[in-house]
């Protein structure tokens, strides 16, 4: 397709319990999409809620020329219009798994095509019973989102995990860590472990979480955790939650470097006020860590 004289974006994301954007994963762009994605995470959207507590949620954000109708299309990028619909005439007709697959993105992803009702749905989930495994994610990843059916939700996203897609992997490994529909388990570092191995950077940032802080202390390996800071460390220095974990390596260290401990806490808190996080948590530790009696013994 043409580039767009608008970047053109579609996302997924965490959002946070304090309503904040992280962890943004893209899923379709043309044309430079950095400065759109950071500006759009420096703003909180409305805290997810469920049963008056807040709680963590999934969403899928477009952005730039995505967000676009049929006329806006037309109007400001003609050439790209007629690509999206001769393109999507081909697939129509196509026999293939993944021809059918990109077809029915196209519907979802450009709403202003020609479709039935639902028509995204039923052919996602035909797609899903044939063996389609991003088609198992995506129908899944929707019923989670419009919170139609969660149990078939999760059930979809952790077949497609099954098959190895990092994406689903990472999100089923997300699902059985904080959604307030699902007992939580500690033990889907065991998804995050096999997502990261495939270069996933939110799930990495997770698995390196649960080495360090989980309740089970079998699940903690302090040195796994500090190989993976370094390996992720060229790319993660605008990430206030990587220098959060940086802080909490070194505190659990052998022979630790206590004035490492409150730099990167503090950056981390400098880091994450500018980009509107609640910060508390990581405050109060920083304070636990400075304040208090110190006692030298010989």
């Amino acid at each position: 397709m043409s580039t767009p004289k608008l970047p053109f974006l579609i996302l997924d994301h965490d959002i946070a319990r304090d309503g904040t954007v992280r962890n943004l994963i893209d899923i379709q762009k043309m044309g430079t999409t950095l400065s759109i994605k950071n500006e759009y995470s420096l703003f909180p959207m409305p805290p997810p809620v469920y049963k008056e507590q807040p709680v963590e949620f999934i969403h899928r954000a477009y952005m730039g020329a995505a967000t676009y109708s049929k006329f806006t299309m037309v109007r400001e990028n003609e050439p790209m219009y007629e690509n999206i619909i001769r393109s999507t005439k081909k697939l129509k007709s196509a026999t293939s798994l993944n021809q059918q697959y990109q077809y029915a993105m196209a519907l979802q992803n450009f709403t202003w095509l020609a479709q039935e009702e639902n028509e995204v749905n039923r052919r996602l989930l035909s797609l899903s019973k044939q063996g389609h495994p991003l088609a198992m994610y995506e129908y899944g990843l929707k019923l989670y989102r419009e919170q139609s059916d969660i149990p078939q939700a999760v059930e979809w996203i952790s077949l497609a995990a099954s098959y190895g897609l990092a994406n689903a992997e990472y999100r089923l490994g997300k699902l059985l860590t904080t959604s307030p529909w699902i007992e939580q388990d500690e033990k889907a570092v065991f998804w995050f472990d096999s997502a990261l191995e495939k270069g996933h950077l939110p799930a990495t940032l997770k698995a390196i979480e649960l080495k360090l802080t989980a309740s089970d202390q079998s699940l903690h390996n302090q040195d796994t955790a500090v190989a993976l800071l370094e390996k992720i460390a060229a790319n993660q220095t605008s990430n206030p939650e990587y220098f959060y974990l940086l802080a909490l390596s070194h505190k659990n260290r052998k022979n630790r470097d206590f004035t490492l401990v409150i730099e990167n806490l503090e950056k981390a808190i400098f880091m994450g006020r500018a980009k509107n996080w609640d910060t508390a948590e990581w405050q109060d530790l920083l304070a636990r860590l400075t304040q208090g009696r110190v006692t030298i013994s010989e």
